[in-house]
């Protein structure tokens, strides 16, 4: 609570307002609008010892102080030896003296004081008119820490964040979520590592993903295959063989033709001792295969005479 101070904030219209505190002389009265001090008679009037009355309206939004400072240099009675001692006389230096201690309550209730913490204590309100400091402890100012420390990316980065606090105030909300995603990733960065060690099987893929895609088309087929996997092994085990008689026949990398002729692949894996057989005579296959043309010949001759 104030003793003799009281705070309006204007309107742009009002212009007369309230002085809720007593006072010996007008010229002790104090009248501040947006801090700077206003002229009696100038810039406003006392219509009633209780009320000022600006000549315009303080703007919308302003700040307007009134304030009480009694004479503190200068004292306003000075006692004569057989003067008449007046009430009003008495008075007037009673409450010289009485204003000045309410005053002075005022100014130290508004001022910075040091709180039971031990640390000072603004309450809430811009210190300013503070130089930029000089020692290692000395508080910094608004304008040092913007031009002298932090530099144009720093503010930028600032004002970006500044622009995202939202999003920032989202993630710490969700920090438990976020937490459970880092732990999802590390595992993820684990497997990651692991297929590094074989990236470059990993880079022979993707150079053929067109052919590995065509594979995955015949997935049907490639599981048929893979049922037949112990007649499959029985040819690999002739596999020498099976080479000579493959080089004398069209390959095909189809993977849907060899499925289909899965029910094949296991004929020849039960009869792979005769599939060795003819490997070992392979020289003699190729030249009866030369002779193609004449057996041809003696096969439709043979018809004839029986």
């Amino acid at each position: 609570m104030s003793f003799a101070i009281v705070n309006y904030t204007g309107n742009g219209s009002t212009t007369t307002f309230s002085v809720t505190f007593p006072y010996i002389t007008a010229s002790h009265v104090i009248v501040k609008v947006n801090n700077v001090v206003k002229t009696l008679t100038t810039d406003y009037t006392f219509p009633t010892s209780s009320t000022i009355q600006f000549v315009t309206a303080p703007a919308n939004a302003s700040t307007i102080s009134i304030s009480r400072s009694s004479s503190r240099s200068t004292r306003l009675v000075d006692y004569q030896d057989g003067s008449t001692l007046t009430e009003s006389t008495l008075d007037q230096d009673s409450n010289q003296l009485f204003f000045i201690s309410q005053e002075a309550f005022d100014t130290a209730d508004n001022a910075i004081l040091l709180d039971t913490d031990d640390k000072y204590n603004a309450n809430s309100k811009v210190i300013k008119n503070l130089a930029n400091p000089v020692n290692a402890n000395d508080a910094v100012n608004k304008t040092y820490l913007e031009n002298t420390w932090l530099s144009t990316a720093d503010k930028a980065t600032l004002t970006n964040l500044n622009s995202n606090i939202a999003s920032v105030t989202a993630v710490n909300s969700a920090l438990t979520n976020v937490n459970a995603v880092g732990s999802d990733l590390l595992e993820a960065v684990s497997e990651i590592n692991t297929v590094a060690v074989d990236i470059t099987n990993v880079n022979t893929v993707g150079t053929n993903i067109a052919n590995v895609n065509t594979v995955a088309g015949n997935n049907a087929n490639i599981n048929t295959v893979a049922s037949a996997n112990s007649n499959i092994t029985t040819v690999a085990g002739a596999n020498a063989n099976i080479t000579a008689v493959a080089g004398q026949i069209t390959p095909t990398n189809n993977v849907s033709t060899v499925a289909g002729a899965v029910a094949n692949i296991g004929t020849v894996a039960t009869n792979v001792a005769n599939v060795n057989i003819v490997g070992g005579a392979i020289a003699n296959v190729n030249t009866v295969a030369g002779a193609n043309a004449n057996i041809t010949t003696v096969a439709t001759a043979n018809t004839k005479i029986i």
